[in-house]
């Protein structure tokens, strides 16, 4: 999901973008010794990640710019935890599956919800910042 960002969540975004393309390069680099590189992108999928991270609390001083934004922050911290996560064995048994096939994915978008995320690709960038901005800054 990483060329549809969220607020909230720019390094890790900017993170899957550089390993998307990183895999995209792996991929054409391996081709000559018949070497396929696959990006497993995961949607929502059962974990304790962000019950982890919210029990360390945010960490927004009051002095920030940002504090006013602190309920919309935590709530897009626990989001995919929220909406009905894949559970993680199958996650893992639909992953190993479409890994294991003769001719695989190069992306493979896997997870609870991995719907929303396919159909906002197929619309325009600009409609997709402002509904993420909106969904996730009320």
């Amino acid at each position: 999901m990483c060329d549809r960002p969220t607020p909230w969540t720019g390094l890790y975004c900017a993170a899957k973008a550089a390993i998307r393309s990183f895999t995209d390069s792996l991929d054409m680099e391996g081709r000559p010794h018949n070497i396929k590189a696959i990006l497993l992108a995961p949607a929502s999928v059962k974990s304790n990640v962000a019950a982890n991270a919210s029990q360390r609390g945010l960490g927004i001083s009051e002095e920030s710019l940002y504090k006013e934004y602190s309920k919309s922050i935590a709530t897009r911290m626990v989001a995919s935890q929220e909406a009905r996560p894949m559970p993680t064995a199958e996650f893992a048994e639909n992953a190993v599956q479409n890994i294991l096939k003769k001719n695989p994915p190069r992306y493979m978008l896997n997870g609870g919800f991995a719907w929303v995320f396919k159909l906002l690709k197929v619309l325009p960038r600009s409609f997709r910042l402002w509904f993420a901005w909106t969904y996730f800054s009320r």
